[in-house]
């Protein structure tokens, strides 16, 4: 059975946005959650060395990371279903007249939609672990932000491997011959 590549991507595009509103819905849910049990001040800011530098209240905690969940979901969601309406000469692309021709165009905005997508649950994931540190230290379970240069690492090496995903896709020359001049 031969896979048809048009279709494989629209699959992983699928499944990208599926991830990307359910963990969405999650860290919301986790916010709203945890805003009833946390005390009235909490930390919110901490130094290079994970120590609290900046205390406020769990309202303000409530607000901000609501906002948060939105923006990314506004930025990364809903981008995704309207790239498709872009017209081709916003699109800053290597041999963008190829990639962007009638019959690969559906194929490279599914490819943009899951690279996009993918960009935003990191983002969501990256907002997620500082939370629920945030949380951790709130309640009394720990004194410090533990893992937030780690968290960073793993968010800044996924969105390296994800941009070099993307350049390895459209970077490479075409192989048959067409008109483009980009």
């Amino acid at each position: 059975m031969e896979v048809n590549p048009r279709e494989s991507l629209l699959s992983a595009a699928r499944f990208a946005f599926w991830i990307f509103l359910v963990l969405t819905l999650a860290f919301v849910v986790f916010i709203v959650w945890s805003h009833g049990r946390l005390p009235d001040r909490i930390p919110v800011h901490f130094d290079f060395e994970g120590e609290v530098n900046r205390r406020a209240s769990k309202s303000e905690f409530l607000v901000v990371n609501l906002g948060v969940a939105a923006l990314l979901f506004v930025c990364f969601g809903m981008f995704a279903l309207f790239v498709g309406r872009i017209p081709n000469r916003y699109f800053n692309l290597p041999h963008r007249d190829y990639w962007l021709a009638p019959e690969r165009r559906s194929q490279s905005i599914a490819r943009f939609n899951a690279w996009y997508l993918w960009m935003g649950i990191l983002s969501l994931g990256l907002m997620f672990h500082l939370a629920w540190q945030v949380y951790e230290i709130g309640m009394g379970k720990t004194e410090r932000l533990e893992s937030g240069w780690i968290a960073l690492t793993v968010y800044l090496s996924g969105l390296t491997l994800l941009c070099l995903g993307l350049w390895r896709a459209f970077a490479k020359k075409p192989t048959e011959d067409y008109s483009g001049h980009r």
